[in-house]
């Protein structure tokens, strides 16, 4: 008998043993189908987390469930099919004709919480509640809403990467997720600058805000024909908009 038979014997006679004890604490614990019975365990252990995947509207792996870009739905106090929503408020802002405080528009929390103060007011920068100037001549969503102030909400787009606001488009490029669409909306064009926002198309306001207080307003915005813009662009239509994510 040469080497390499002896080699292969003992090999034989080494491994033989492993297997059988192998298959053996298998059949103790599982049965007559160890393998089946260790799957179904496998998913049964699963099962919780696919739900969780199934009813965020996704099939990605879990764990990208908690991440995401955040972005503000302005005019809606809840979140797109697919985000989650981080807390829900009111848009606020400065008084449109200061020179001071802040440009951009704010969504605050319902709740605020404080922490040190000094009673009555300071010779400080103030917060207003933002106020729709959306009288009867402008889109009909938003007739009955004129001088109300518009509600907001703190979005996180699951499992994505990115998110931005597209101007003058209702839809998003390929491969991009709508979060919602809307109207292009900032401060009047002889008040103090702000930003542009991007409103619901159907936006929702807080009760009982309907009385003229002003506040950090709210416009429309529109081309006209002292810009040169392209001629794609029509004057005097409101613009639009659309939140997207990918």
């Amino acid at each position: 008998m040469d080497v390499r038979s002896v080699i292969l014997m003992v090999g034989l006679s080494i491994a033989l043993p492993i297997i059988t004890l192998g298959t053996y604490v298998h059949d103790e614990q599982y049965g007559e189908e160890p393998l089946a019975a260790m799957s179904d365990e496998m998913a049964d252990e699963n099962s919780d987390e696919d739900r969780k995947v199934e009813q965020n509207g996704q099939f990605l792996d879990y764990q990208y469930f908690q991440n995401g870009p955040l972005y503000t739905h302005w005019g809606s106090n809840t979140c797109s099919p697919g985000s989650n929503l981080v807390y829900s408020g009111f848009v606020g802002g400065t008084w449109y004709t200061v020179k001071g405080g802040a440009a951009q528009y704010l969504c605050m929390p319902m709740e605020p919480e404080y922490s040190e103060y000094i009673p009555k007011t300071q010779s400080n920068s103030i917060l207003q509640t933002a106020e729709l100037q959306t009288p009867s001549k402008s889109i009909p969503a938003f007739h009955s809403l004129h001088q109300n102030t518009p509600v907001c909400a703190l979005c996180q787009a699951s499992g994505r990467s990115a998110q931005f606001m597209f101007p003058g488009r209702l839809t998003c490029p390929g491969g991009w997720n709508k979060e919602y669409d809307g109207y292009l909306m900032t401060a009047k064009y002889d008040h103090r600058r702000t930003e542009y926002i991007c409103m619901d198309k159907q936006p929702e306001v807080m009760e009982d805000t309907s009385k003229n207080v002003n506040g950090a307003l709210l416009y429309f915005v529109e081309t006209n024909s002292k810009t040169d813009v392209p001629d794609t662009y029509v004057g005097e239509k409101e613009l639009t908009c659309s939140v997207c994510s990918r």
